[in-house]
């Protein structure tokens, strides 16, 4: 079986912790796992949806996700163009049309096992 390995976005610097402290509050995490397959021995991945609330400033931003895979995400409604994952963060930006609160909410398959513990 073979893992993406993560970017070397993986880690926040220091000037990206001090940045995103400056321009947004998580309000929320809600995360949910299916783990109906979590018994078969083929099975690499499960299902996870993963549902972020936050304050923001107008600019850009990203959520940190370490998955197989992106399949869906959604901003306030707005479907996201998910090909820009790299395997550790999706990138976002909005703008104050659609205020500074924001939901984002993300479908993604997530390894049973990770790659570090292989």
């Amino acid at each position: 079986m073979m893992f993406r390995v993560a970017s070397p976005s993986t880690n926040l610097t220091h000037a990206e912790c001090r940045t995103r402290a400056e321009s947004l509050r998580v309000e929320s995490y809600h995360v949910e796992l299916d783990l109906s397959r979590a018994a078969d021995p083929g099975a690499a991945t499960f299902p996870s949806r993963s549902t972020i609330a936050f304050t923001a400033r107008d600019g850009e931003t990203w959520v940190d996700l370490i998955a197989d895979r992106v399949v869906t995400a959604r901003l306030n409604g707005r479907e996201l163009d998910v090909a820009g994952y790299d395997g550790a963060r999706l990138t976002q930006s909005a703008s104050r049309s659609e205020g500074s609160f924001r939901v984002i909410r993300l479908d993604s398959l997530v390894w049973f096992f990770g790659p570090s513990l292989r």
